[in-house]
């Protein structure tokens, strides 16, 4: 993996980039559906879920966003795939990416 990525979102930051890097390395998306992937944030007990993730074995509170949020932060995305450079804007925030 050759990459890098980065976020608003304060505390959020490292589960929003922690989760882009997931889905790049773990799952070999493309830069822009790894970033559009829906993401999961826990915070004081509590787990934040964006639409189209699913829960078991946890009991704890869960509050379910009813489309993507920018409270999961706004990853931008450029990788290096064969020798291109492809890049992502997260559409939870403005933007475009372009890489050449």
């Amino acid at each position: 993996f050759q990459g890098v990525t980065g976020s608003s979102g304060a505390g959020r930051i490292p589960n929003a980039l922690l989760q882009v890097v997931h889905y790049l390395v773990d799952h070999g998306l493309e830069v822009q559906a790894a970033v559009d992937r829906p993401r999961v944030h826990g915070q004081e007990g509590v787990l934040y879920l964006e639409p189209g993730l699913e829960l078991s074995g946890w009991d704890g509170a869960v509050e379910r966003f009813d489309a993507p949020s920018l409270f999961f932060g706004g990853a931008h995305t450029v990788v290096r795939q064969a020798g291109r450079l492809f890049a992502a804007a997260d559409r939870r925030r403005e933007g475009v990416g372009v890489a050449g």
